[in-house]
């Protein structure tokens, strides 16, 4: 009947509590527009500074967060769903 597409997260944690950071979290994690590289130390500069995210750079950095393949992946949802049938 169509595609079904699911947002989720594979943690259960997030970087930052506070909405007004999350252009500089994004930012932080783009690659360098010259080189187009991934910049580990822009990325860590904005992890240091912001101590809230040390919870999930443990878990981005443990076993959860790296998973052997994508069968093996734990999920959390991001919102709460309920499939309901024809019949209500």
């Amino acid at each position: 009947d169509g595609n079904w597409d699911l947002v989720g997260n594979n943690l259960k944690i997030f970087f930052i509590r506070d909405p007004l950071k999350f252009p500089d979290m994004v930012h932080s994690f783009k690659p360098d527009p010259v080189t187009n590289l991934p910049d580990p130390e822009r990325m860590f500069d904005f992890l240091h500074l912001t101590p809230e995210s040390t919870h999930m750079v443990t878990f981005l950095f443990s076993p959860w967060g790296i998973p052997a393949n994508y069968r093996q992946m734990q999920g959390s949802g991001v919102n709460t769903y309920k499939w309901i049938n024809k019949d209500g």
